[in-house]
This record gives structure tokens, C-alpha cells and sequence, in this order.
């Protein structure tokens, strides 16, 4: 029941659910609706996805924004992405891929609360 490891039903875990959870799919129109991976340098996993309804909310609330500079996590060419911050805090190391597990250890370790702090300072990386 099963695609390589993956369920056919989508489950979507917050409020406002935009698929119905118990839906099933075709496994052959699933994998053929899913871009190729080699598409998206870094990509575990591809997901496409069709909006069927969208609610504009209040607009009041909707800022203009202006791209600034690049997130330094957006994966080359080859795949490569620095090493997201919140990998390295400790106490998550468990459920981390051991790839991640081994770049976070040789970055260093750091708490939660320098994760905190750091992030409450801006500092991402």
C-alpha cells in the first residue's frame, strides 16, 4: 500500500486541512505527477501539489516585501546546502539523518538556548 516507503493518502496535519486525508491515490498517477528529483538540486523529496480553493484573508495584513539578499541554505547546483542552524542544537541530534548528525558535530553542537539567543539576534547561521 505503498510508494517506495511513502502512504498513498495524503495526511495533512493543521487546521485547515486542503485535502481530504482519507483520499487515496493511483500509485502510477502519483509517481508520474511528481517531478523528477533532478530537477530541484538537494531535494529528498518533490511534492506538487494543485490548489483547488484559496480564501484571500484580510489584506491589511499583507506586506510588501523586497527580496534583500539569498537565504544562505538554498542548495547549488550540485545539491549542497550549509547546514541548517537549528540541526546543530543538542537535544535534537536523535532524529536527525546521520549525514546531518555528523555535519552538526563537526560544526558544534550548541543549545537551545544559544539557538534561541541567536535567532532572537537574527542570526541564522
Amino acid at each position: 500500500d505503498n510508494i517506495d516507503g511513502l502512504p498513498y493518502g495524503v495526511d495533512v496535519l493543521i487546521p485547515n486541512k486542503m485535502v481530504d486525508q482519507n483520499q487515496k491515490f493511483d500509485a502510477e498517477k502519483l509517481t508520474s505527477m511528481i517531478p523528477q528529483e533532478d530537477s530541484y538540486p538537494g531535494a529528498n523529496l518533490v511534492v506538487e501539489l494543485a490548489v483547488q480553493y484559496v480564501w484571500v484573508n484580510c489584506p491589511r495584513y499583507v506586506h510588501r516585501m523586497q527580496l534583500i539578499e539569498q537565504s544562505p541554505y538554498i542548495p547549488d547546483a550540485q545539491g549542497h546546502a550549509q547546514l541548517a542552524l537549528w540541526k546543530r542544537i543538542d537535544v535534537l541530534q536523535d532524529v536527525l539523518t546521520p549525514a546531518d548528525q555528523m555535519a552538526a558535530q563537526k560544526s558544534g553542537l550548541i543549545t537551545i538556548e544559544a539557538y534561541e539567543s541567536r535567532v532572537a539576534q537574527g542570526i541564522t547561521t
